[in-house]
């Protein structure tokens, strides 16, 4: 067998949004539940697949928290 070492792929920096882009996208927004999760994806940083599976009981609005468990690499982080 012989060992092929392949070339590494080119990684790109994601895309920023301003911050005036973010309050012409959370305007447009009419129904209140779609902007409550893009506020929540945009606020704390969350992953779709992160906001998709978070129970209520998951948010500690006492302590300003979002317990996110089993992220990315089956990891729990606040």
């Amino acid at each position: 067998m012989y060992f092929v070492e392949r070339p590494r792929q080119e990684q790109s920096l994601p895309t920023v949004c301003s911050v005036e882009e973010i309050q012409l996208i959370l305007s447009n927004v009419k129904n209140i539940k779609h902007k409550a999760i893009l506020s929540t994806i945009y606020s704390a940083g969350l992953r779709i697949s992160e906001v998709i599976n978070l129970p209520i009981k998951a948010i500690d609005s006492d302590r300003m928290q979002i317990h996110i468990k089993n992220a990315k690499g089956n990891k729990d982080r606040y």
